[in-house]
């Protein structure tokens, strides 16, 4: 299985929005703080993220692991989101 970057999703997106013109929001799902950051970039979106701990771009996975366990948060995350972009 290919992971895809956030460019190749984003052209989907335009796709769809083609389609749908009101359509200007994108649920993003990600551990990588890089993934976060590069919404910054699309500036015709409006990106929603759920807020925890991301992996910063070369943190090994048991330092995430352990950062994560640190932080107090819990793998149920439904209840905590926050708007990254517009």
């Amino acid at each position: 299985m290919a992971i895809a970057g956030l460019d190749v999703y984003l052209a989907l997106a335009g796709r769809v929005r083609r389609q749908f013109p009101y359509a200007d929001s994108v649920w993003l799902s990600s551990e990588m703080q890089s993934v976060i950051d590069s919404t910054k970039h699309y500036t015709r979106w409006l990106f929603h993220a759920t807020d925890f701990p991301r992996q910063a771009l070369g943190e090994s996975m048991d330092a995430y692991d352990a950062r994560w366990r640190a932080s107090g948060h819990r793998k149920c995350l439904r209840e905590s989101s926050y708007i990254c972009g517009c």
